[in-house]
């Protein structure tokens, strides 16, 4: 999660996601990566709506 601290976006259809792709392809069920997925989803998107965006400055 050092993305989440920097402010950055995560990378999670890069990582997380392309698992889920692919056991959805072989047809392997991968409940648990689904699930850190969606939950680190849901951290991204709470980061983001809490945090000015990256390379904003606010006045004093």
């Amino acid at each position: 999660l050092q993305d989440l601290e920097a402010g950055k976006p995560l990378e999670l259809d890069c990582m997380s996601g392309a698992v889920i792709e692919l056991g959805g392809r072989l047809g392997i069920a991968v409940p648990h990566v689904e699930a850190v997925h969606a939950c680190a989803k849901l951290i991204d998107a709470l980061a983001r709506a809490s945090s000015p965006p990256q390379g904003a400055t606010v006045a004093a």
